[in-house]
């Protein structure tokens, strides 16, 4: 969850500090991200016994919803760091 705020967080800060640079950058932003939630609260509800590595389906999902925010949100830190200075 604070990955998913710190995306928002980040690219909302950067496009205040230079306006002309867009901060849409990365591999998860928001579309991506509601897509992938609603895809594994479909499949949980569809399959709710299915363990992927001792882990629900939903569980999962959310694991790698972790996983890619937070190289998303590094993405943006690397990104700002080399446009606004």
């Amino acid at each position: 969850l604070l990955c998913a705020y710190l995306t928002s967080y980040i690219r909302s800060r950067g496009e205040l500090a230079k306006r002309d640079v867009s901060f849409a950058v990365g591999i998860v932003e928001r579309p991506e991200r509601l897509l992938i939630i609603f895809l594994g609260l479909l499949l949980y509800t569809l399959l709710p016994n299915i363990s992927i590595f001792n882990f629900t389906i939903l569980d999962a999902t959310f694991l790698f919803l972790l996983v890619l925010s937070a190289y998303t949100v590094w993405q943006r830190m690397v990104y700002g760091y080399k446009n606004l200075q």
